[in-house]
């Protein structure tokens, strides 16, 4: 599956800007001060960030077939001025026959480091972050004093390569 990685911000600038004129809203193309990537979007396939300025970022692991749906998305974000949840946002979408979401095209994986399974009733319990249950069990593997739901104290880390 290609990603949109392999586009320039000229290409994807274009791509926006048609976005635009496909809606019936080319003049509205101006309000955009800057569009661009941003790898640290995971689940979404792009945003619209206002404020100083206006700019659109695309998530680089977009499929390619889904940039002219995410240019739409985000057109339509700003053409209304509304969020996802608007009524207005979500009439416009579904008049242009715009995809409300892509979450579901987006192939998005927790990036998880830890687990604390419990050997009792095989719980699991995830984490990102070295927090401070995994602290207390690496600190006092045999006498954490830490609990499941079940009511068990026997617990184990498991570490996640990634």
């Amino acid at each position: 599956m290609q990603t949109i990685e392999t586009l320039t911000i000229n290409e994807l600038r274009e791509i926006t800007k048609e976005a635009f004129e496909e809606l019936g809203h080319a003049d509205a193309y101006s309000d955009v001060d800057r569009v661009g990537f941003n790898s640290r979007l995971r689940s979404s396939g792009a945003r619209v960030s206002g404020g100083y300025e206006t700019v659109v970022e695309y998530n680089p692991k977009l499929p390619l077939d889904l940039i002219e749906q995410a240019a739409k998305h985000e057109a339509a974000h700003i053409i209304t001025g509304e969020g996802d949840r608007s009524f207005t946002f979500r009439s416009f979408c579904i008049q242009h026959d715009i995809m409300l979401n892509l979450d579901e095209q987006l192939e998005s994986e927790p990036d998880y480091k830890y687990i604390i399974s419990c050997t009792e009733c095989d719980t699991e319990r995830k984490y990102k972050r070295k927090g401070k249950y995994i602290k207390r069990m690496e600190k006092y593997p045999d006498e954490h004093g830490l609990r499941c739901k079940c009511g068990s104290e026997e617990l184990e880390l498991v570490y996640l390569d990634r």
